[in-house]
């Protein structure tokens, strides 16, 4: 009986050693995937370069605040030809260590030159713009003016729910809400 139990046992352990030298390898492809095929599959929102050239123009800095990790979110900007456009990029560890979103913004509002949490209300407005719960939340814990877009991932009444500051249905909605914001 204690044999089978110590067999049991190790085999149970032995099973967690897997898992956890599986982990990152299966991240490791994941990233490769994405990184080397599913980053060229993506495509921009319609309008979205000429929304940032707008905002670049009227002297807004930007800041990507995203879970990728660092070196993929700025290869993705550099795809998309908007490199030049972001002052700041707040991702998630290279190392695929799970960040959350509040302190991804908190890094990129750091990397802008802001002390997160920002005073509600502050001029000029910082806003948080996303399509997820996870962007309304960390931009609210951060200070930001939250603004969700409904052209994103968010599943149905998920913005509902974790009701943002503003919502826009389209991109010159979000350009005339961010300059009124200015």
């Amino acid at each position: 009986s204690s044999s089978n139990s110590n067999s049991n046992s190790n085999s149970s352990d032995s099973s967690n050693s897997n898992n956890t030298n599986t982990r990152p390898i299966v991240l490791d492809c994941r990233n490769s995937y994405e990184s080397e095929v599913g980053l060229f599959e993506a495509t921009l929102h319609p309008g979205i370069v000429p929304l940032l050239d707008a905002l670049v123009a009227d002297g807004v800095r930007l800041a990507l605040a995203t879970a990728k990790p660092h070196e993929q979110a700025c290869t993705t900007l550099e795809h998309f030809g908007i490199a030049d456009r972001f002052s700041a990029v707040g991702a998630a560890s290279a190392d695929g260590a799970t960040r959350p979103k509040q302190v991804i913004v908190a890094d990129a509002l750091t990397q802008l030159g802001y002390r997160p949490p920002l005073a509600r209300g502050s001029r000029p407005a910082v806003a948080m713009v996303g399509d997820r719960l996870h962007d309304v939340h960390g931009g609210r814990v951060n200070g930001c003016t939250t603004v969700a877009v409904e052209w994103g991932f968010a599943q149905p009444g998920e913005l509902d729910a974790h009701a943002p500051d503003h919502r826009v249905a389209d991109v010159a909605e979000l350009l005339a809400l961010l300059r009124r914001l200015g």
